[in-house]
């Protein structure tokens, strides 16, 4: 059998990163939605006063995202797979951009 013709089984590190990022996702998806959906369907800024709850909410999301992160690069080593650069790559990208989406309500946002 040829040597790679064997695909390499996702490792708990993986399963564990995969886990942790896409709950941290889904918990700054639902943050920035009750922060910043208000804004953009009324115009008006009344939901902005919900910001340093949102904010002390989003510490925990995020710094899970930061271990999805250091997760998938330890997988990443032990078995480089098309599923543990996903999720590098996506962990990567989400740690930069939600800070920035709840502060300014993404680049999707037309508030100023």
């Amino acid at each position: 059998m040829h040597e790679l013709a064997v695909r390499p089984h996702a490792t708990p590190t993986l399963v564990v990163a995969v886990a942790i990022l896409s709950m941290s996702g889904t918990a700054l998806a639902l943050l920035w939605s009750v922060m910043w959906v208000p804004v953009l369907v009324t115009g008006t800024g009344a939901s902005l006063f919900l910001w340093p709850l949102v904010l002390a909410f989003s510490l925990l999301p995020w710094g899970g995202v930061v271990v999805a992160l250091v997760l998938g690069v330890v997988a990443r080593r032990r078995a480089e797979t098309r599923g543990s650069t996903a999720v590098v790559v996506t962990s990567a990208v989400l740690s930069g951009l939600a800070p920035i989406a709840l502060w300014f309500g993404g680049p999707f946002s037309a508030v100023a």
